[in-house]
């Protein structure tokens, strides 16, 4: 009998799981926002979406997102490549499965997400570069798929191929 890897860690089997919208409260003016991964699920995120408003003060704001493992190191980082000016407010969204950004300055900017499983004591976080006191995060929103694991879970582990493959090629008839 050939054995496989089941669980988060196969390419195309990650196990149950659902999709869940976040709608995480805005942050204090003139900051970014951090968001830990606090469940008993293992997470991938697919979106996270916000809108920065800018005060009238001159600087040029740069966003940043980064993936800390719960040791606190960077293990993932997307950064804006274009600044957000003074009195605008701007919808950045970053997505995953893209590869490349997309922006109009001032307006919108569609940047890649850097795709972990994400595990309990990990965090993502926003940052922004020369931000103001006066500027705020607002409308953030984050879609994540949450993955059932360990005890009461999908198994982790090697397992037998059998059933998996006799449904596979009774489908490919």
């Amino acid at each position: 009998m050939v054995q496989v890897v089941r669980g988060l860690t196969s390419a195309f089997q990650h196990g149950r799981a659902f999709t869940q919208r976040l709608s995480p409260a805005a942050p204090a003016a003139g900051a970014g926002f951090t968001e830990s991964i606090q469940s008993p699920y293992w997470e991938r995120w697919q979106v996270v979406t916000f809108t920065l408003t800018s005060s009238n003060q001159a600087a040029n704001r740069l966003v940043t997102l980064s993936v800390l493992d719960s040791d606190g190191t960077v293990i993932g980082y997307s950064p804006a490549t274009a600044v957000q000016t003074a009195s605008h407010a701007v919808l950045y969204s970053f997505l995953a499965n893209i590869a490349s950004q997309v922006y109009t300055t001032n307006t919108s900017f569609l940047l890649p997400l850097p795709s972990f499983f994400l595990q309990p004591g990990w965090q993502v976080q926003v940052a922004i570069a020369n931000v103001q006191t006066n500027d705020q995060v607002s409308g953030i929103r984050v879609v994540t798929e949450r993955f059932v694991t360990g005890d009461g879970g999908y198994l982790l582990g090697v397992q037998d191929e059998g059933p998996i493959r006799a449904a596979v090629e009774t489908l490919g008839d």
